[in-house]
């Protein structure tokens, strides 16, 4: 449970990775805000600059709904704030409508895995890597799906691809990690 827990923090991390710098200026300018009394929100309130754009992705919305690139954009703005029931929401309705990039996949499969739905979070980051086998993140996500649904050996074989295709990537660090975690749970059972 603990090992599931912490293998989720990773998950968000290396999702979250390429956007620090856009949340950090962002958490400055709420703190900023904060201070000079313009906003009192609770500490986990989200930014109110992210609740303008998806109030603004709502209102585009409303003049095209079955917009891929609207609803991904709408998918993600949840995503960043951390309501995965709402961004796998919008991820699927973009997916069925044709919006089947691996970006979109692999974070429609986080976002179930976020909510506990396993089968389906590995569902989606399958669809990805199959359209394109080498993408280091849907690799990796793949591998602590599998790990996460107790297939170790199809978790280490993933994360081998992973590690041959990128081996000097944060991402090849952390799964030589869990390599590790996942032979020693195959010899316990």
């Amino acid at each position: 449970m603990i090992l599931a827990f912490v293998v989720s923090l990773v998950i968000i991390f290396l999702v979250f990775n390429s956007n620090r710098t856009k949340l950090q200026k962002k958490s400055v300018s709420q703190k900023q805000g904060q201070i000079s009394g313009n906003t009192q929100l609770p500490p986990d309130h989200p930014p109110l600059d992210m609740m303008r754009q998806i109030k603004e992705l709502k209102n585009s919305l409303k003049n095209e709904p079955n917009n891929p690139e609207l609803l991904t954009k709408m998918a993600n703005s949840y995503f960043d704030i951390g309501n995965f029931k709402g961004a796998v929401s919008y991820y699927k309705k973009a997916v069925d409508l044709g919006g089947k990039k691996p970006e979109t996949l692999i974070d429609l499969g986080v976002s179930y895995f976020n909510i506990g739905k396993f089968d389906s979070a590995l569902y989606f980051v399958d669809q990805a890597v199959s359209i394109k086998p080498d993408h280091k993140l849907g690799l990796f996500n793949k591998g602590v799906i599998q790990f996460n649904l107790n297939q170790f050996q199809n978790a280490i074989e993933t994360w081998e691809n992973l590690i041959k295709l990128y081996p000097n990537s944060q991402e090849a660090t952390a799964a030589r990690g869990y390599i590790k975690q996942a032979k020693q749970l195959l010899t316990k059972s």
